[in-house]
């Protein structure tokens, strides 16, 4: 049997593993007749109010963007008469 160049062994082992693992995946080894497992209650959406996005919890409400508004302008007004700057 030939020898691979001992630089290429680990590769060619590697090519092989994945080939392997590749063609045991892609067997179909389920029923072939299996029908779709049953869904739930689909909702119909109407508006776009009815649609929530993962990150919407952690949106500030109005209150706490007028909060956080006043303090950036505090802090910038405070940062630029650090700096001899008058602020807008």
């Amino acid at each position: 049997m030939p020898m691979l160049p001992r630089g290429r062994t680990p590769l060619a082992l590697t090519v092989l593993a994945v080939a392997v693992s590749s063609l045991s995946t892609c067997s179909g080894g389920g029923q072939a007749n299996s029908s779709p497992p049953p869904t739930g209650r689909v909702p119909v959406i109407d508006r776009p109010e009815q649609i929530t996005l993962p990150l919407d919890g952690y949106k500030p409400t109005a209150e706490q963007a007028v909060t956080i508004s006043r303090a950036s302008h505090l802090v910038t007004a405070r940062c630029m008469r650090d700096f001899g700057l008058q602020a807008p």
